[in-house]
């Protein structure tokens, strides 16, 4: 594989070697792109980094070994564990963790989640968390990303539709809620398109040649998007729901938008969902199928427009997407129980009254 030919290759020409405990490692003075402070009072670890974007390969093994090489400033750094476990603690960062072989246990609070070879965890700064040492074999990559750069980088997908809304959301808009959001790929091929961008992130990182920052940013927004189109999330319940909520809300939302001229393959191709699903998620939240909602919109849209406006009904009937009058003229009867030109004339009648 790629990129484990290339952390091979890395690892041997690493010139810094530490042998540590784990207390010694948060202790230690040297500035590795990594610190450790801790919270008065309650004494619970904090980790920070000392640069926008770092990055760190992780090897476990469930007989407590651990070697991380960090990439921060030169030759990468190997610094190998003594320790059976790890602390649990917060980032003061955000943090991208692919799994690229093996897997890895996590614990967030008295949740337990495993993840597989080719998965992607998402950490906010704001989760208190470990790894599991003895219950891991593998080695991870994370690629850790100060809070400013990843907000400039989730704020593009500020009025993005689907899955990068979603996290827009979830990591932006609602700080204060512990996110660990799992996600893991649809096929296995999907993977190595995580896997090269996680490559190319890492080997800027590591040569920091003049720009890089600025390419890790376009390679973040890239591996975002990617990890939002091409991999599955692992929902619990109560996200599940708040994403079928929030979903629908955009789907919505672009309904209303394009009611004129909307088709279902519009909203296939912007959202990339199948045609049922569509189906299953407007009936869900209207009682309605995709058809009925929509001529719901365009009817509502045309009762504006013969209450607000001077246009004739033709031209009203064409404004909000319908060139048969026949058909323009039952569906509003239906709905309204009046036809256009009596709903208008009722209008006026209360207006006189």
């Amino acid at each position: 594989m790629k990129l484990s030919s290339q952390i091979d290759s890395t690892r041997a020409a690493a010139n810094r070697n530490l042998y540590l405990a784990y207390e010694e490692l948060i202790q230690l003075p040297e500035d590795l792109g990594y610190k450790t402070v801790f919270e008065p009072g309650t004494q619970e670890e904090h980790h920070q980094i000392t640069r926008p974007i770092i990055a760190s390969v992780n090897h476990l093994q469930q007989n407590g070994h651990m070697k991380n090489i960090i990439y921060s400033d030169g030759s990468p750094t190997t610094v190998e564990l003594t320790n059976k476990s790890i602390n649990y603690r917060y980032n003061d960062f955000f943090q991208i963790s692919y799994v690229l072989c093996g897997k890895i246990v996590y614990h967030i609070r008295d949740a337990q989640v495993t993840v597989e070879e080719g998965g992607v965890l998402l950490i906010d700064d704001n989760t208190y968390y470990c790894e599991d040492i003895t219950l891991s074999e593998g080695t991870i990559i994370n690629i850790s990303v100060s809070v400013p750069v990843i907000n400039e980088i989730f704020l593009t997908y500020e009025n993005e539709d689907t899955l990068q809304g979603f996290l827009h959301r979830s990591f932006i808009k609602e700080k204060g809620k512990q996110n660990m959001l799992y996600f893991f790929p649809k096929k296995p091929e999907e993977s190595l398109i995580i896997s090269n961008l996680i490559s190319d992130i890492l080997f800027e990182i590591k040569d920091k040649k003049r720009g890089f920052e600025y390419i890790c940013k376009g390679y973040l927004v890239r591996l975002m998007d990617n990890i939002a189109s091409e991999y599955e999330y692992s929902y619990t319940r109560e996200e599940k729901d708040f994403f079928r909520k929030y979903l629908f809300d955009e789907v919505k939302n672009y309904i209303f938008q394009n009611y004129q001229n909307i088709q279902i393959q519009d909203l296939i191709d912007h959202f990339h969902y199948q045609r049922n699903y569509f189906n299953r998620l407007i009936k869900d939240f209207t009682g309605m199928t995709y058809s009925d909602y929509l001529i719901e919109v365009r009817i509502l849209h045309a009762k504006h427009l013969l209450e607000t406006t001077r246009s004739n009904i033709d031209e009203i009937m064409m404004e909000v997407g319908y060139n048969n009058k026949g058909f323009f003229y039952n569906s509003f009867k239906e709905r309204v129980g009046l036809s256009p030109a009596g709903f208008r004339k009722s209008l006026k009648q209360e207006d006189q009254a």
